[in-house]
């Protein structure tokens, strides 16, 4: 018989509650089927223990699950994408009542990485501006997940503060070598052989960085490049990771043009090829 058939939201709404939410967590993280679709049954069930766990009966149920329906919606990629973030600021904004930085730390900078990641992401006119916002809400996790303590979420924050500058560089180019910094900062706990997959991302995206870098000897910078995409090809290889391997091959060649480098270019746009296909 079906947990929910015997556990009624007349009879015992507490578990109910808790049942819909453990629904919506277990259809989150269902490893088969269409992601959207699970993330939207998700959701559905979200709202459902919001009908029970309010602010003003189950704070710190309510905000948990607020930050749950956040990170469904910052996932989700259905429907209008704008609309699906400013749910999840919404929600996130909503459990901040609750999850204070003195009384929940740990779940206050958690909700605070979500804020951070709905705002990066926001399709928006005034990107520039939700960056900034973005910033603010990572740089405030940093008082929380220090390097010491919490040296993994530091050193991802660190990443996502390197994105976010990288992103701002059209603004001032400055940001690039501030970018720079935060992903060389995330290499002191982001490894070859704890986080490999990572490791090699910051790599590509500090490869990017010195291919647009408008500031020193531009030979000196693409070498640099050559040495960032080849340190990510060591764990992006074409029987791992075939698009991210076609893709930095790609990125090499450009590169290699640039140098007068045409063999090389030519036999990186080869093994592009092939892995694109």
């Amino acid at each position: 018989m079906n947990h929910l058939e015997v556990c009624t939201k007349e009879s015992a709404p507490v578990d109910w509650a808790s049942a819909q939410n453990n629904l919506a967590i277990a259809y989150c993280k269902a490893p088969q089927g269409d992601h959207n679709v699970h993330l939207l049954k998700a959701i559905k069930h979200y709202q459902s223990a919001l009908e029970v766990y309010t602010e003003a009966y189950f704070p710190e149920s309510w905000a948990m699950t607020l930050n749950n329906l956040a990170n469904a919606y910052n996932e989700l990629s259905v429907d209008d994408r704008a609309t699906n973030l400013q749910y999840a600021i919404q929600y996130c904004e909503a459990a901040l009542r609750v999850y204070t930085e003195e009384h929940f730390p740990l779940r206050w900078a958690t909700t605070q990485s979500n804020l951070a990641a709905a705002y990066s992401s926001l399709p928006s006119e005034d990107h520039v501006t939700n960056v900034r916002h973005a910033i603010r809400c990572y740089e405030a996790t940093l008082r929380v997940h220090t390097e010491e303590s919490f040296p993994r979420d530091w050193a991802m924050t660190q990443n996502n503060l390197g994105n976010a500058y990288y992103s701002l560089s059209i603004e001032d180019p400055i940001n690039l070598q501030r970018a720079i910094g935060f992903y060389e900062a995330a290499l002191r706990v982001l490894d070859e052989e704890h986080f490999p997959v990572n490791w090699a991302m910051i790599y590509h995206n500090l490869g990017n960085i010195y291919r647009k870098l408008p500031t020193g000897d531009r030979q000196t910078n693409l070498e640099r490049t050559i040495e960032c995409y080849r340190m990510a090809l060591q764990v992006y290889t074409e029987e791992r990771l075939p698009q991210q391997w076609a893709s930095t091959l790609n990125d090499l060649a450009i590169v290699f043009d640039e140098l007068g480098r045409d063999k090389e270019a030519q036999d990186c746009r080869q093994d592009a090829v092939r892995g694109y296909r």
